[in-house]
């Protein structure tokens, strides 16, 4: 049992060294996954850099032979089709991610140049760099560098919710047009996509417009209290049933 003088007392020198050395090793841990992780950065880049490298020779060949057009495609289209499948294949994903990869290479090596350098550092995440990539092909050409320039900073530092916040909030300051004309171009984009996921469920998304967004999601809301509140009563009665 400790006392108040054992617990005013100056800590045990062995037991303060064994403390330090312990910090020590985790010191040294933190740093590998620092290593680890600016490696993993730098593994990104490379991938990318091979993806493109891949689309361009894909695009050159086809053009130089004049493929011949198959199930009625363009050599361009069937030049595309046949990168997602072989990629997509070679690294085991869904063809509509490689598609996604191939887009994202072409702008990192071809339109976002500071972005692919600080991901070839290792200094910035993939993921930080999806962000960027996400907002800036959204502007006009003559604006993704000045926006670049102005994020890649934050992108360093921040998580990447926090810092996703933080570009959105400066694209908006940097398009040059209008909310309101922003809004009705892509409001000729609007979608829903129906993907089917496990245990016979399915993914429903829609790209709407804000305040319709809103009014399904609190419609759904309210449909899914209405049958809690269902199943509760209904949950209710049988336990009384066997009462």
């Amino acid at each position: 049992m400790h006392t108040m003088n054992d617990m005013h007392a100056p800590p045990d020198e062995a037991e303060f060294s064994s403390h330090r050395s312990l910090m020590n090793v985790l010191g040294l841990l933190v740093d590998e996954s620092i290593d680890a992780n600016a490696e993993l950065n730098r593994a990104h880049a490379r991938r990318a850099k091979t993806i493109d490298d891949a689309r361009q020779w894909c695009e050159f060949t086809y053009h130089l032979e004049n493929a011949l057009r198959s199930m009625g495609w363009s050599p361009k289209v069937t030049c595309r089709r046949v990168l997602e499948s072989e990629l997509a294949a070679a690294l085991r994903v869904p063809e509509r991610t490689m598609s996604r990869l191939i887009d994202e290479s072409e702008a990192l090596l071809h339109q976002l140049p500071g972005t692919y350098e600080a991901l070839s550092r290792g200094v910035l995440s993939y993921r930080h760099a999806q962000v960027i990539i996400d907002q800036a092909l959204s502007l006009p050409r003559e604006s993704r560098i000045p926006f670049e320039d102005a994020v890649l900073a934050d992108a360093e530092t921040l998580t990447v919710s926090k810092f996703e916040r933080r570009a959105r909030r400066l694209r908006e300051l940097t398009h040059p047009e209008s909310i309101q004309s922003r809004r009705a171009t892509a409001t000729l984009d609007r979608s829903v996509e129906l993907k089917p996921a496990h245990d016979g469920m399915s993914w429903l998304t829609a790209y709407v417009p804000c305040e319709r967004a809103q009014a399904v999601y609190t419609r759904l809301g309210d449909i899914a209290r209405g049958l809690q509140t269902a199943d509760s009563r209904q949950q209710t009665r049988v336990a009384r049933s066997h009462s």
